[in-house]
């Protein structure tokens, strides 16, 4: 369901040149040097749990879902793509007939951590009391990977391994203005 840990900070720097800053704050390099202003917002998550199933043909309950049986922690071997094995998957079994499994639901293991940057740069124009802003906002602007969680599904033959990136992660930029009154 849900991370067990989470972090969100944020910052804004307006640059200490141009009419409210520390230096240029009069004549032509105050108003193109001047005005600047970053921001951005940093995340970090540790991965969301693993959901284990197994076939439930052998169960004989109608409608219901199965697990494997595990033997003790599976080892994370932190692998990436169709090659690589994120956890162990040596320890898992298909449960006896007519018995479920014993891997309790997102309880096991997590996936892939999520560690984001969003930013922004925004020159600011001045008239008068008003102001107008020209931005370029950068998702993802390091363009860092965020991988699904692996497969789950014992029997499948990518059980344990990451093959997917989460959608809509990778960046983009958008460029945008506004009038403030």
């Amino acid at each position: 369901c849900c991370p067990t840990h989470n972090y969100t900070g944020s910052f804004v720097y307006m640059l200490p040149v141009g009419p409210e800053g520390k230096w240029l704050r009069e004549g032509v390099a105050s108003k193109v040097l001047g005005d600047w202003q970053v921001t951005g917002l940093f995340s970090a998550s540790s991965g969301i749990p693993i959901s284990f199933t197994a076939s439930a043909s052998g169960l004989r309950a109608p409608n219901n879902s199965q697990t494997p049986d595990v033997t003790g922690k599976p080892k994370v071997l932190g692998g990436i793509g169709a090659n690589d094995l994120w956890f162990d998957t040596s320890v898992f079994s298909a449960p006896a007939p007519l018995a479920w499994g014993n891997v309790e639901r997102n309880a096991l293991l997590t996936g892939p951590g999520y560690v984001n940057l969003d930013a922004s740069i925004v020159k600011i124009i001045r008239f008068g009391s008003r102001r107008a802003e020209i931005r370029a906002d950068f998702f993802n602007a390091l363009n860092t990977p965020h991988y699904a969680n692996p497969n789950g599904s014992f029997g499948n033959a990518n059980f344990g391994r990451v093959t997917g990136i989460l959608d809509l992660t990778e960046r983009m930029i958008r460029f945008g203005d506004r009038v403030l009154f």
